[in-house]
């Protein structure tokens, strides 16, 4: 088993949770900004509803890619 350190990289580590932050920052801001110039107190929040949707599928994809990387990075089969 060889494992230079050259090769290794704790960058991966990373990638889940900041995908995860940036999908929540997107969708935090979203709704603020959607609330603020188009809802207002009554509005019906569907369509942020639908965006939030759209932003969590795209991040379960790719904590789901960076995830299949560390674990074939990690594989010893």
């Amino acid at each position: 088993m060889n494992l230079a350190e050259k090769e290794e990289s704790l960058w991966i580590l990373t990638a889940s949770p900041a995908i995860w932050a940036a999908h929540f920052l997107l969708s935090y801001i979203t709704a603020a900004i959607y609330c603020a110039k188009y809802a207002g107190p009554d509005g019906s929040l569907g369509p942020v509803r639908i965006a939030i949707g759209v932003f969590t599928v795209i991040a379960l994809a790719g904590i789901g890619y960076t995830t299949s990387i560390a674990y074939r990075k990690d594989s010893f089969g």
